[in-house]
């Protein structure tokens, strides 16, 4: 069973609770252009990216893209 110990947390907005709620009490809602994969087969181009991670260069998706998520979420 997992335990939560914080608020940790890496979105579209940024990372760190204080850094997202700002930015979301700034109204903005951390959409932007796809760029880390060709979504055009999904049929949109915009997407709530992390923004670190939306670059051609982090394109391989799986564990070590979550595990680096979940590691940077659990330092906050």
């Amino acid at each position: 069973m997992p335990v939560i110990t914080g608020i940790g947390a890496v979105s579209s907005l940024g990372s760190g609770a204080v850094r997202i709620w700002s930015a979301m009490a700034e109204g903005r809602d951390g959409l932007a252009e796809i760029r880390r994969f060709d979504a055009r087969a999904l049929g949109v181009a915009f997407g709530g990216m992390v923004p670190a991670y939306n670059d051609p260069a982090h394109a391989a998706p799986g564990p070590v893209t979550c595990e680096a998520l979940a590691l940077a979420a659990a330092r906050e």
